[in-house]
C-alpha cells in the first residue's frame, strides 16, 4: 500500500461552512446588528432602548415644566384675586361708611342695641360669648391650618390656593380697614373690653368669607349633589357669629353689615380669579 504523501485536503469553510466562513463571535453580534450608510452597524436592541428612555426623559421634562408654569400661573392668579377682592372690599366699606356709618352710632342703632340688650338675659350673653369665640383667631387659625391640609392631601390645589388667597385678603381688610376708619366701639352699657376699632365687624368679615369659603369648597368638590346640610350649617352660623357682636354690645349693627359684604366681595374676586378643577400633581 502506497503511503500518502498529500496533505488532507483542507476545506475553506473549515468547521465554520456553516457560518458563511465567518468566525462565531462575529456572526453572533451579527445577529443583532443591521449595516447602515457607509457600512456602520448598530445594534437594534441598545438604540432601541436608550431612544425609549430619551422619548420617556422628554416627556417627564414637559411634564414638569407644564405643572411648574400651571402652578405659577394659578399662584398669580390668586394672588391677583385677592388683591382685587381686599381693594373692593375696601371699597365698599368706604362708600357704606360715607352713606350709613355715624362714628357715635346712628339713632337707630343705638336704639338696636339697647333694644337687644334688654331682651337677652344672662344665659343668652353667655351663649352668645361662646358663639362669638369662634371669631377670634385662637379658633380661626386652627381651622385654616385644617382645612388647607385636608384640601392639599385629597390632591385640591384649587380648592386650597382659593382658601388661602381669600384668608390673606381678608386679614388685609380686617387690619387696614380698622385702623383706616377708627371708628370706636359702643360705650352703650358695660360689657367685656375688645381691643381694636369697631369698623367693620371682622367677626361678620370671615363668617362670610372665610367660613362660607370653607362651606362653597367643600359644596365644589362634593361628588354628589349640593349638600344642603353644609350650606345651612354656615348660614346659621353666619347669623350667630353677626348677632353674638350685637347681643354683646362689642359691635355696631352698621359694622356686621359692611363685614358680612366686605366678606362676600373678597371671596367672589377670589373665587373669579382663581379656576376650578386645577389639582395637585401627585
Amino acid at each position: 500500500m502506497a503511503p500518502t504523501t498529500g496533505t488532507a485536503s483542507h476545506d475553506p469553510g473549515g468547521s465554520d461552512a456553516g457560518h458563511g466562513g465567518h468566525p462565531p463571535d462575529a456572526d453572533a453580534a451579527a445577529g443583532d446588528r443591521h449595516p447602515r450608510r457607509g457600512g456602520a452597524f448598530v445594534n437594534d436592541g441598545a438604540a432601541g432602548g436608550q431612544g425609549k428612555r430619551a422619548i420617556r426623559a422628554a416627556r417627564a421634562s414637559r411634564r414638569g415644566a407644564r405643572r411648574v408654569n400651571l402652578r405659577a400661573a394659578l399662584a398669580g392668579r390668586a394672588l391677583l384675586g385677592g388683591c382685587v377682592g381686599a381693594v373692593l372690599a375696601a371699597l365698599l366699606l368706604w362708600a357704606f361708611h360715607a352713606v350709613a356709618v355715624v362714628d357715635a352710632g346712628a339713632p337707630w342703632e343705638r336704639a338696636w342695641l339697647l333694644a337687644i340688650h334688654a331682651s337677652c338675659g344672662p344665659a343668652l350673653t353667655g351663649a352668645a360669648g361662646d358663639i362669638s369665640s369662634l371669631g377670634y383667631p385662637v379658633v380661626i387659625i386652627p381651622v385654616f391650618i385644617l382645612a388647607v391640609a385636608w384640601f392639599w392631601l385629597q390632591g385640591d390645589g384649587w380648592r386650597t390656593v382659593r382658601l388661602v388667597a381669600a384668608t390673606g385678603a381678608l386679614t388685609a381688610v380686617d387690619y387696614g380697614c380698622k385702623r383706616l376708619f377708627a371708628r370706636p366701639r359702643p360705650a352703650l352699657f358695660p360689657h367685656a373690653f375688645v381691643a381694636g376699632a369697631s369698623y367693620p365687624s371682622g367677626h361678620a368679615l370671615f363668617a362670610v368669607g372665610f367660613y362660607g369659603a370653607i362651606a362653597a369648597l367643600l359644596v365644589a368638590g362634593a361628588r354628589r349633589g349640593p349638600p344642603i346640610a353644609v350650606l345651612a350649617a354656615w348660614a346659621a352660623l353666619a347669623l350667630a357669629l353677626g348677632l353674638s357682636r350685637l347681643v354683646l354690645g362689642v359691635h355696631w349693627p352698621t359694622d356686621v353689615i359692611a363685614g358680612y359684604a366686605a366678606g362676600a366681595a373678597v371671596w367672589a374676586a377670589v373665587w373669579v380669579a382663581v379656576p376650578a378643577g386645577w389639582r395637585r400633581a401627585r
